[in-house]
Formats: C-alpha cells, structure tokens, sequence
C-alpha cells in the first residue's frame, strides 16, 4: 500500500522558518532535518528544569502544614500524613491523687488510658480492644508502632468526654510528655542534705559515693533508700537497702542480662523523703526530660557507680544546671515501665480540670494529625463504632467538606 504522506498536498516553495511550516514533507530514514521549533523560554522555568536537571525535592518542617523557610509549590503543605485512628479511653490517673501507688507520681499529671481504637476508612470501621498479657511481643510491637505514629512526645493531642453532662475545665490540647506506658516505682533514694555525692556526669549518673567502700552504711552519706517491693521483687531480691554494697548489687542487678527486656528508668530529685523538680518549661512537650526522667542503658564499664541514659531518651548538658539542685541534696527514683496498658502521660491537673471526674461515658483522645474529614464527623463516626455517646445528637449527614484533601 502506498504511503499515505505521498498524497498530501506538497508546497513548492519551503517556508522562510518553522513557524510558517503548514505542509508535511516526507523524509528519509535516518535523514537530518534543522528546521525544527524550540521554545527556549522555558529553559528557565522549574518545570521544566526540576524534572531533567535540578531534581523536584521538596524540603518540609513539618507534616501536615506549611512553615516559612520550606521548599514547597508556592504555600503549599509539602508532605501530608494524617491518622484515620480515633482512640477510646477508660481512665484518668490523676497521680496527685491515685490509689496505686506503685506509679511514679508526677506533680500535676495525669496518665491517660486507652482501651481501644476505632479505624476509620473508607468503607467501613474497624474496632480493636487493646491489653497485651504475658510475652505477647508480636501484638505489642505492632500497636506500639502505629501508637507511636498517632502520638509522638511533644505533640498535642485533644481529649473530648462524651458525658456531655460532666462539668469540665480541660484544656483544648495536651502535650504527649511519655508515650511508652507507665512507669511504676522500684527505688526511691532520697537525700536529707548532708551528703551523697550524687550528680549529673557526662550522659549519665554517679548513683552515690564513687569511693566509699561497699559495707558503707547509706546513712553515713545521709541517704535513705526506700525499695518498693511490689515493683522490685522480680528486679532484685532483697527487703531493704542500707549499705553501698547492696545497693550496687541491686544496680548491677538491674542492669544486667538477667532481666531484658525490661526497661528502667530514673527522675532526679531532692531532699527527703523525694521531691520533684520543677518541670522544665523550655522543654515542656517535648520529651520526659521536663520532668527530669532519663532511660537508663547500663552501668558505666570502667566509671565507679555511674549509670549511663540512652542517648534517645537520655541526658542534655544543660540539665545539670537548670535542675537547680542544692550541693549535696540530689536524690533520684528509679522505675519500671509497664507498657501492658497503653498510657500517654500529660500534663493534666486531673484534680481542678476534671473536679467531677468524667461521668458515665468514656472519652476520647485525638491524635494531633486525625484526618480532617473524620475530625468533622467524629459523632458520626463514634455512634456508627456502637460507642456510647451519651446526650450529644448525632448528625444526619456527613459533613464531606474534607472528605477529599487537595
């Protein structure tokens, strides 16, 4: 069959430049052709460069929101990344006022308890209840690593009671201060001010005298330490400490293979019998460090009776001084972390907040990055769940504004 280009009316006489070219001449396989159009002005645009040379890397502070000083198109959110999980809880422990007192009370906090969480997707809802027994690690990793997604320490969530006839005084949002679980009390070694030789040193802590010998009497360095033994009986058997000796044992103890997979920590304080620290307002949200809470990795190899933090949840230089703690009056806890209940501790004055506690109905917490559109139909979502709402109406309809994020 002939080709078609044969055909096609033929000028006989070539334009003076492309752009006047309306004829299509047949060519050669492999013949050179130089009259062809190329708009060079968008040599200098970024669509056309980013792609083929300088690459389309957006650089973004934050998920979810525009800050200046970002790469984005225009004022654009750079990186979008919402949860689709609402969170149901069952208690507030106020640990001003608890009736365990195996946890480390806190001043003016409170632990947040979650019994389960709601899935909310596309087209249907998934409820799942959450209490982990025994060794079951499996279901333990896998909650904590979307858990951890959904409340990172140091950002905000909110807490909505669905007793709406509760009187309350809750603030709009809450900082995640610890999100691991709770942390329950093993030691206490409390100092009346006339010695001890405790201290801050490098990325860690000098437990006690460093050069006293080890039948030492604590009290010889005015300390005091008390052993919770409903926590430490699995830790290290012994009903009390007194001497330098035994509580290096407990410290080795606790530090040792014998028992991994726990997880220690340590809150600096002082005096006696313990005093918290001021909460550190620079670091307020941010990590357990407002609080003076360090995670404890090991007794130092070679340092006499120094303990080592984790360098994730561990020691800044400038903890030492803004502790403000009195020469020779540092005093500390040392606790376990239970993560068998997913807690968030908060800095909640459950007390004056909350004076009525909050009724008949659960509560709910909110992730700081909840999908928009779920965030709007929460009602919605949570009666359709078959969770008791209390008095609030339920709408008729979606509310599908932010159904579609552009």
């Amino acid at each position: 069959m002939p080709d078609p280009i044969e055909y096609l009316p033929q000028s006989t006489t070539a334009p003076q430049n492309p752009s006047q070219q309306s004829w299509l001449a047949k060519k050669d396989i492999g013949g050179l052709d130089f009259t062809i159009e190329f708009n060079d002005s968008v040599l200098s645009t970024k669509g056309w460069n980013n792609p083929r040379y300088s690459g389309s890397l957006m650089i973004t502070q934050e998920l979810n929101k525009f800050t200046e000083g970002d790469i984005t198109y225009g004022k654009s959110i750079g990186v979008q990344r919402y949860s689709r999980n609402i969170y149901v809880g069952n208690a507030i422990v106020n640990l001003d006022d608890t009736n365990d007192p195996t946890l480390v009370p806190f001043p003016s906090s409170s632990y947040l308890t979650i019994a389960s969480a709601i899935t909310i997707n596309s087209r249907n809802l998934d409820t799942e209840d959450f209490t982990f027994e025994g060794n079951d690690n499996d279901s333990k990793i896998g909650f904590y690593r979307s858990f951890f997604t959904d409340f990172p320490e140091g950002k905000d969530i909110s807490i909505k009671l669905l007793d709406g006839t509760v009187p309350n005084f809750l603030e709009d949002k809450y900082n995640v201060f610890f999100n691991s679980g709770r942390l329950q009390q093993s030691l206490t070694v409390a100092n009346n001010g006339d010695g001890g030789d405790i201290q801050f040193s490098n990325n860690g802590l000098v437990y006690t005298n460093a050069a006293a010998a080890g039948s030492t009497n604590l009290s010889a360095d005015a300390l005091t330490a008390t052993f919770h033994s409903n926590i430490s009986v699995n830790v290290f058997d012994s009903s009390s400490i007194t001497t330098l000796g035994v509580l290096d044992s407990y410290i080795d103890n606790l530090t040792s293979s014998s028992i991994s997979g726990n997880r220690f920590f340590l809150t600096a304080g002082t005096n006696s019998p313990f005093d918290f620290l001021t909460v550190r307002t620079d670091l307020l949200g941010l990590n357990r460090r407002a609080y003076y809470t360090y995670e404890i990795q090991r007794k130092h190899p070679t340092l006499a009776r120094q303990l080592n933090f984790s360098k994730k949840f561990g020691f800044a230089s400038g903890d030492a001084s803004v502790g403000k703690i009195a020469a020779n009056k540092f005093a500390y806890k040392i606790s376990k972390l239970d993560d068998s209940i997913p807690s968030l501790l908060v800095a909640l004055d459950a007390e004056n907040q909350l004076p009525s506690g909050i009724g008949d109905a659960p509560f709910i917490i909110i992730p700081h990055n909840i999908h928009p559109f779920i965030k709007d139909n929460l009602l919605f979502f949570l009666s359709r769940a078959g969770l008791d709402i209390g008095n609030n109406n339920v709408p008729n309809k979606l509310n599908t504004k932010n159904q579609i994020l552009t």
